[in-house]
This record gives C-alpha cells, structure tokens and sequence, in this order.
C-alpha cells in the first residue's frame, strides 16, 4: 500500500445523506453541521479524536471539479475522511504538476475558503478512486472530483483532529489511529 492518497475504511457506523442536501444543478460547497453526522462525532470522540469542520461539496450530473489542493500555502498532507452519495463510478483523482505556472489561488466569498487551484493541461493524473464508502482522503496534494452520472454527487468532507490540536490529522497519523478499520 504505497499510495497516499486514499484509504477506505469500515468504522462501525452508517451516515446518512442529509435532506438539506437537495438536488441542485450547480456546484456548490457550503460549511455546516447536520445530525446525520454524529454518529461519526461519537465515533471520534471516543478514539480522542474531533472533527475541525465539515463541508458539503456538489459535484452535479456529467460534470467535475476543478483542480485544487483544499489549502491555500504547499502542504504536503491534510486528511479528511469523506463520504460521497451519487453515481458508483464518481470520485476522485489525483494529480502532480512541475510547472508553478499551474498553480493559482483562489477564494470562495461564500465559504471564506481560500485554495489552490491547478491548471488541468499542466497537470498529469496520479492515481483515481471511487468515493461511495466512508473514506480516509489525502486533500492536500492536487486532486479533483468527477461524476459521471445524470444525478448529483454529493460528498461530505470532513476535517479531523486530536483532541486537543486544530491542526489536521497527517497521512501517516491517520493510517496508524484507524489501522484496524481500513479496507
């Protein structure tokens, strides 16, 4: 298992697509909190663990995302576990890039949330995975979401910590804390 990009992982737990999520034909990231998620919070609470954030991520019918790193300076990890609700052939792919002339950044008024994006033609694909499990995800490196299907994808990312940090969990952290739960 050399990649680091992304694990599945079986937490004895179901998360449940919110309502408030709708249908929409537009991509759309948005911050907050539903109930449907505590039973993750419980889950990380006990394993001394807690979630920094959580953000909700549209990606509509035969579209995809731009590529972007999830921070704004060159971190080199950043991990969220993600679950996503849409098409089985959705997901995500990452990317590398040698040209700094990929790089921009960019800010969402909406969120507040200031990323990386990247140029597609000045990048090259890495490694890609379908995210319709409970998901360990690397969002640091370049990375995007595609769908491939007539109906939204929607994917909850959400950030997580130690108990006492706000900073969020590294690859290496994340694999050895939830090593008996990954696929």
């Amino acid at each position: 298992m050399s990649q680091r990009f992304h694990r599945f992982l079986n937490f004895p737990l179901q998360i449940k697509k919110p309502n408030e999520l709708g249908n929409k034909d537009e991509i759309d990231l948005f911050r907050g909190y539903f109930q449907e998620l505590d039973p993750l919070d419980k889950f990380l609470k006990v394993n001394n663990l807690k979630i920094l954030y959580v953000d909700y991520l549209n990606t509509p019918a035969f579209s995809s995302l731009p590529i972007h790193s999830d921070f704004d300076n060159n971190l080199e990890e950043g991990v969220n576990i993600n679950i996503s609700f849409g098409g089985p052939n959705s997901g995500i792919r990452w990317y590398t890039y040698n040209d700094p002339k990929a790089e921009k950044i960019v800010y969402t008024t909406k969120t507040n949330i200031k990323y990386r994006q990247f140029e597609k033609k000045l990048c090259k694909e890495v490694y890609r995975t379908h995210t319709n499990n409970l998901s360990l995800v690397n969002v640091a490196p370049p990375h995007d979401t595609y769908n491939y299907h007539n109906f939204n994808r929607w994917t909850i990312r959400t950030g997580v910590a130690k108990k006492h940090s706000n900073t969020l969990l590294t690859w290496n952290e994340a694999i050895k804390i939830f090593s008996n739960y990954i696929l």
